[in-house]
């Protein structure tokens, strides 16, 4: 398990992890790009099951959507406010990777399974999951990411 805190994503190497484990190169890149950051005590723990605030983390940092501003509550009983992954899980429910259920529990300290983590990159992976409007809006607010002007003659796979 990991937790997703404003950590350098330089730090590629933690103290708790083997060049030889089974992981490592993978742990390796999603530390270099700045999916993971592991714990502030300098480990990654990497045998240790990912919980489901920490996956979400993930997903919404592989999305680089870690930046969006997302202003809808989430109704979630056992979340509050102040939990450190609050925002996190609001984006995750506002960019339809995970369902807001009223009142139902997110369980955020348990371990995510594996049909939880397939859903949750299905969910991202597919653009029919976001709306035009969530487009729209996530295209507006990463605008200032993007250079268009030096972009302008280069055309993506789709053409477009």
């Amino acid at each position: 398990a990991l937790i997703m805190l404003n950590c350098p994503a330089a730090n590629a190497f933690y103290k708790d992890m083997d060049q030889n484990h089974w992981a490592y190169q993978s742990i390796k890149f999603l530390t270099e790009i700045g999916v993971v950051v592991g714990y502030p005590d300098g480990t990654y723990k990497p045998d240790i099951p990912v919980t489901r605030a920490e996956f979400a983390s993930m997903a919404i940092k592989a999305l680089g959507q870690e930046d969006a501003t997302v202003t809808q509550d989430i109704h979630f009983s056992d979340i509050e406010p102040s939990f450190w992954a609050y925002n996190i899980i609001k984006k995750a429910v506002y960019f339809d990777l995970i369902p807001d259920a009223d009142g139902q529990r997110f369980r955020p300290y348990e371990s995510v399974t594996r049909a939880e983590a397939i859903s949750i990159a299905v969910n991202a992976l597919t653009t029919s999951q976001i709306s035009e409007q969530r487009a729209k809006d996530i295209i507006s607010k990463s605008h200032e990411k993007i250079d268009f002007k030096k972009n302008k003659n280069k055309k993506d796979e789709s053409g477009i």
